[in-house]
């Protein structure tokens, strides 16, 4: 077969050694549904026993009947087959105590346990594809997809799904133990990705992103990082965690600090635009920095930490770096105990709308005003909305809050109406998640049809970079509203990514 080429499925044997039968009638039900033959075997001597008779492409290693530990259940099947053994997952729950020893004993993957639906189909498949391709290093072999199928933007730029990174970061703890050395991870929030993105079609987000991972191969070089990762070609992994943030994984580091120069070092190399369809795009970046072993000793610690200092980045403004310190993990959980707040804020009528006056300065005349929300929250008395408005974006909360704020300004303005004041236009701002629903049209002119209010008499305010998201269907969807008699305005102009045009 050449070395390009992937065995089908039904070409592929799985072998499952696993105690618990709930497991393996899992593991059967999802594998046999993808194509692929299963063996099962309770207990490492009949898991040997099917591999002698008949072979297997990929076993599947978790709880042994008759109580063999993980490394040596491993080591029992790497040595059943001779010079070719199948390539090894373990099905590792949580609390293992053994996982690090096994990969640095020769495990090829993880498998989460439980695992979401199609996860265990899909890590066979990229195993499959690293046995096909052996001479490539393994960042493009099948860690790109490790959060599930069909992620081909992910390929294509070559980036590391998280379970490839908690391996990686795995055996790099494991060498960094034995030489004494440091482990660095770097969390790189890509401030306004998806809203750049967003204004992009899918074949030139896909291009951004690769740019940006281009960008960081060659700034980080192996000299940079003073040492390779456990044999591999490349000193630095790159992982993509989520859409909007990359993770750098640093190995066999001499001092803590190097973590937090190549986390500049990141900020210069990300100064510069990117050229995108023959125009310039920026991408500011917040970054967060955990080091081994005074951050974590495990995967998980330095993840987790890595990403609470990224968090403390973004909340103290963009194109910023921060090392991880205990005191942050105060601050996440003010941040999600302000979001369990955030949660119950509608149901508890702790929101309240503001009106600020808009007054022509010649005549000092009222000509219009701005509504503001504010949060009357229990325990913290009266919140800003810098504390609060990112955080409901964020979470989507946005929507509902916006849903209300439009219909009690609507409310009120037609109350001052009916009052016998004099009718102005009240403003309402719309963020980026509002204007993405598809029922946001819908939305606002009921919302005006049950307050009864003249759609003239509302303004709603957008910001630039809105703008820019989608264009065509934002014009298209702000004629509709302008057709109706509402009127719009544009808010933070030229501080956004467009031009006059």
């Amino acid at each position: 077969m050449p070395a390009s080429q992937t065995p089908g499925p039904r070409s592929v044997r799985v072998l499952v050694i696993e105690a618990e039968a709930s497991v393996r009638r899992a593991l059967r039900l999802e594998l046999a549904e993808a194509g692929f033959e299963i063996l099962e075997a309770a207990d490492g001597g009949h898991g040997v026993q099917l591999l002698r008779d008949g072979g297997a492409d990929i076993a599947l290693l978790g709880r042994c009947a008759d109580g063999r530990a993980a490394r040596e259940l491993l080591s029992l099947v790497l040595r059943a087959c001779g010079p070719r053994p199948p390539a090894c997952a373990l099905i590792a729950r949580e609390g293992d105590g053994e996982i690090l020893a096994c990969l640095a004993a020769g495990a090829d993957d993880l498998l989460p346990w439980p695992a979401a639906a199609g996860h265990a189909a899909a890590r066979v498949r990229l195993m499959l594809r690293s046995r096909a391709c052996p001479g490539r290093e393994r960042s493009a072999r099948g860690d790109t997809a490790a959060t599930g199928p069909g992620l081909a933007d992910e390929e294509l730029v070559g980036v590391l799904g998280r379970q490839g990174v908690v391996q990686h970061l795995a055996r790099a703890l494991v060498e960094s133990a034995r030489r004494e050395t440091h482990v660095g991870v770097l969390c790189v929030d890509l401030s306004q990705f998806k809203v750049v993105t967003g204004a992009l079609t899918h074949e030139t987000g896909t291009d951004l992103l690769a740019q940006i991972v281009e960008r960081l191969r060659e700034g980080l070089r192996r000299d940079d990082l003073l040492a390779l990762l456990l044999g591999d070609d490349e000193a630095t992994r790159i992982a993509r965690l989520r859409s909007d943030e990359l993770t750098l994984l640093l190995p066999d580091l001499r001092r803590p600090s190097d973590t937090l120069e190549v986390g500049r070092r990141i900020l210069r190399l990300l100064d510069e635009p990117f050229l995108i369809e023959g125009r310039e795009v920026f991408v500011t970046v917040s970054i967060g920095a955990a080091c081994s072993p005074s951050d974590g000793v495990s995967p998980e610690e330095l993840l987790k930490h890595a990403e609470t200092a990224t968090l403390c980045a973004r909340q103290q403004g963009r194109h910023t770096v921060l090392a991880y310190t205990p005191a942050m993990d105060a601050r996440a959980f003010e941040r999600l105990t302000l979001e369990t707040g955030l949660r119950r804020a509608l149901d508890r009528d702790e929101l309240v709308v503001h009106y600020q006056p808009r007054v022509e300065l010649a005549t000092g005349k009222l000509i219009g005003l701005e509504a503001l929300v504010r949060w009357r929250h229990p325990d913290q008395g009266l919140v800003a909305p810098a504390q609060f408005i990112s955080l409901a974006e964020e979470t989507g909360l946005i929507v509902p809050i916006g849903a209300w704020v439009l219909r009690q300004s609507c409310e009120q303005n037609r109350a001052w109406q009916q009052a016998g004041l004099p009718p102005v236009r009240l403003s309402v701002n719309i963020s980026s998640v509002q204007f993405r629903q598809p029922d946001l049209y819908d939305l606002i002119m009921r919302t005006l049809a049950e307050t009864q209010l003249e759609p003239r008499w509302l303004e709603l305010e957008l910001t630039e970079s809105l703008l820019m998201q989608n264009p065509e269907d934002v014009v298209v969807l702000l004629e509709r509203l302008s057709g109706q008699g509402i009127h719009l305005s544009i808010d933070d102009f030229g501080t956004g990514y467009s031009s006059l045009s």
